[in-house]
């Protein structure tokens, strides 16, 4: 045994570079050499003093495999959840061989953002940025499954077992390293001992195999579960029970060590502290919480992370919406016994309305249908307006402020998008004011709303649009519809001349129902035909289910585009591009397949944060702001921290210089990218061929060019244009934006794809099927 291990020792001596000794301890590390003059024995077993303490952990020789029984995490919702079939990684302890131990022993090393009383917390980057920093993703992705915490974030729980601990542990001091010490590869080295130590230990393996599983039915002696374990790794561990000693909790395997606790030998012997369980009482091993439990393994954890650089690298995104991604902003829902359903109901008992009907333009033929409606929207006015955007209305506004989102289109009304700081197509301030077709300033719209806002009224006669105010929210919960201003306005004007009384027209909400035309239609036909010409790099679809015609054939047109800047092998560059994203709960439609490269299932607010930490971790150039220092008259002041120099004088000019001089600035430009300066998941098994591009037309499409969108005359006809194929079209195919009902899918929810916006465009041949394959979701 000892002739094999120096064997070992003077190989690993041979493969490492030379390096002089470290004056802080005999011999630096990971040079053996001088381990080779050392006592033979394992750490608690040594009769004379260790000379090198680089070479045997000193002064706790005794090393504890902690692991930990949890039946839930408190983050599910953020993704961090149980590895099925196996319990969880706790620590790595150093014991002094007599019960007693020391802790954070190296408060230079202290990462721990929570520590113990009288020690300063942590506020710099997670630990989990040092394993990036190795480029050990394979080591993140282990300890993301395995080593998972209970009422914090993972990487929390990594920086407290290492502060405390390994701080406290001879093998991992900076001075054993040598010159050859790189930052934080003490850190890697821990984790890395502490995985290669629990995987000596398959507890959940080694009790099935005795016959002793989870179960919320069947109890267990403490004697049964020592003796199962006992059998099969030669020593007696520590069992920890909570609930007055009658749940079982965590396992504690002791262990003395041939060297380093990095590269050494592991022997198991008795545990020195009595078990915490009871000895007479049964012991339950619970099964775990429903949804605690994930299987994603690390090719799916590799596949998310790859959709983060993904996101983080391109330029041109097109994000695609519908009514999931507000469903954590609070607004209740339609159908439960205080749903807006409810409410409704309880003021009009007698009147039977199916969810659909509430948003058919059918509504307005009938005066009882139509007060049903107005009380409906007012009350969801309501309860927009108590709410607040969610992450994943952050996360386009974001997108947007990091020059990389090239539009976005919402299937929702709430405008939340706005509040979060995108221009909406529907809103007051995206009016255009010039003359021509156009009625809205599509350069200037982020966000694309397909179905109107809730937070504009609009006459049913003259077309005029209003703000929602508080005396059309208690016009429209009275069942009453308010009078135009300006038809009221013009009415009178006519009256005093004695002309002609005309009708005054009533208010509407500025929402688009089924079957009538898009008041907005050509315009959002331009918008979509310039960004489908700018060539999108990526397609994001979230929390829609994708069942509104017309909404499936804008993101087919999109995807197109997008597969088509797909690389055709994955090692040419910029394979990043190409990929199209589907974020939702539910999988999409089989239609669907070879079109969504990727489905994430869960919810739109984990996923984004998700992306989010793992683009600052990749690039966190991307996050740094960039200081200057002007000079204005003389003085000098700072704009932010750091290294200054002067980029530009601000003294006021006079004369010629007063010349304006203004040019065009970035925000007159559309989506300019920056200057150059790491769920249900379906990814593609092979690469889309690439098919030909679009014609591209001018990037701010001409007035009298012809749109190739779905967004078609046949949907919202032009003023100035006439087709006469239509003539002879029934009205309800006539002009419509929104398919007849027979073109929509039965079933769900009516808010979550409130209007339907299908228009016809040129049948195009179908490129070859993109096949795709499935695995189990989890972001961590």
């Amino acid at each position: 045994m000892l002739s094999l291990v120096l064997a070992l020792l003077v190989a690993a001596v041979s493969a490492v570079p030379d390096t002089r000794t470290f004056s802080l301890v005999p011999n630096t590390f990971p040079d053996f050499t001088g381990c080779l003059t050392q006592p033979s024995v394992f750490s608690c077993e040594n009769t004379t003093q260790i000379a090198n303490t680089c070479c045997s952990p000193t002064p706790g020789g005794l090393v504890l495999q902690t692991q930990f029984w949890s039946t839930w995490t408190g983050y599910e919702k953020q993704g961090q959840k149980l590895p099925k079939h196996s319990l969880t990684l706790h620590g790595l302890w150093p014991d002094n061989c007599d019960g007693s131990f020391e802790q954070y022993c190296d408060l230079s090393r202290q990462y721990d953002p929570a520590p113990s009383p009288g020690v300063p917390p942590y506020n710099g980057p997670g630990v989990d940025t040092f394993l990036l920093e190795f480029g050990r993703i394979d080591l993140l992705d282990y300890m993301n499954k395995y080593w998972v915490s209970q009422g914090s974030p993972n990487k929390d729980f990594w920086a407290h077992e290492f502060s405390k601990h390994a701080t406290c542990t001879s093998t991992f001091d900076i001075a054993c390293y040598g010159k050859s010490y790189k930052k934080h590869q003490d850190v890697v080295d821990f984790f890395d001992a502490v995985v290669r130590a629990f995987r000596q230990y398959p507890t959940f393996d080694m009790l099935a195999a005795g016959g002793i599983v989870p179960s919320n039915t069947t109890t267990y002696t403490l004697s049964q579960i020592q003796n199962t374990l006992k059998a099969q790794t030669g020593a007696l561990p520590y069992i920890g029970c909570i609930n007055n000693g009658t749940a079982f909790s965590e396992v504690w395997y002791f262990n003395h060590v041939y060297g380093s606790e990095q590269y050494g030998t592991y022997k198991h012997v008795d545990s020195t502290t009595p078990s915490s369980c009871s000895s007479t009482q049964p012991i339950w091993y619970h099964e775990r919480t429903p949804g605690s439990e994930h299987e994603a393994d690390s090719s799916t954890r590799r596949a998310l992370a790859d959709l983060s650089l993904s996101v983080a690298k391109c330029k041109k995104i097109v994000v695609v919406t519908g009514a999931g991604i507000s469903c954590s902003s609070g607004i209740p829902d339609f159908r439960s016994s205080d749903g807006l359903y409810a409410m409704v109901k309880e003021k009009y008992p007698d009147v039977v309305l199916k969810g659909r009907d509430l948003f058919d333009a059918s509504l307005f033929r009938d005066p009882t249908s139509t007060a049903v409606f107005h009380t409906f929207i007012a009350q969801l006015k309501q309860s927009i307006d108590a709410a607040a955007p969610g992450p994943t209305h952050h996360f386009l506004q974001l997108l947007d402020s990091k020059k990389k989102l090239l539009r976005s289109y919402t299937q929702n009304i709430d405008g939340f998008e706005a509040r979060a700081g995108l221009l909406g197509s529907a809103s007051h301030e995206a009016q255009s004011n010039g003359k021509g077709k156009s009625k809205i300033r599509t350069k200037e719209v982020r966000n694309v709303q397909l179905h109107g806002d809730i937070h504009r009224v609009r006459c049913r006669t003259c077309s005029a649009e209003y703000p929602c105010s508080q005396v059309h929210i208690d016009s429209f919960l009275e069942g009453l519809a308010p009078e135009c201003p300006e038809c009221l306005e013009r009415a009178k004007a006519r009256i005093a001349r004695s002309a002609r009384p005309i009708p005054v027209g009533t208010l509407r909400p500025a929402i688009v129902l089924y079957d009538e035309p898009h008041p907005l239609g050509d315009d959002i036909a331009m918008i979509q035909t310039a960004d489908l010409a700018r060539k999108p790099e990526m397609l994001i679809i979230m929390g829609t289910s994708l069942k509104v015609h017309g909404l499936k054939k804008l993101v087919k047109e999109f995807a197109k585009t997008v597969h088509s800047l797909a690389p055709s092998s994955p090692a040419k560059a910029k394979k990043w591009v190409g990929k199209v994203v589907y974020v939702n709960r539910t999988p999409p439609a089989a239609e669907w397949a070879g079109i969504i490269d990727y489905h994430v299932a869960g919810e739109s607010d984990a996923w984004v944060e998700k992306v989010i930490e793992d683009w600052k971790k990749t690039r966190p150039s991307d996050w740094e702001v960039q200081q200057t220092l002007v000079v204005n008259d003389g003085d000098v002041s700072m704009n932010g921290a750091g290294a200054f120099k002067v980029v530009a004088s601000t003294k006021n000019k006079t004369g010629k210089d007063t010349k304006d001089t203004k040019k065009k600035t970035r925000k007159d430009e559309e989506n300019v990218p920056p200057l150059p300066t790491p769920m249900v998941l379906s990814t593609p098994d092979v690469a889309s061929p690439s098919g030909k591009g679009l014609s591209t037309p001018p990037l701010s499409p001409s007035k009298r060019r012809q749109t190739n969108s779905h967004y078609t005359q046949e949907s919202s006809p032009s003023k100035r244009r006439t087709l006469t194929p239509m003539k002879g079209l029934e009205d309800g195919v006539r002009g419509l934006l929104f398919g007849s009902q027979s073109s929509l899918g039965g079933g769900g929810d009516p808010f979550g794809d409130v209007a339907d916006v299908s228009m016809s465009s040129p049948i195009k041949a179908k490129p070859p099927p993109r096949t795709t394959r499935t695995l189990r979701r989890a972001v961590v």
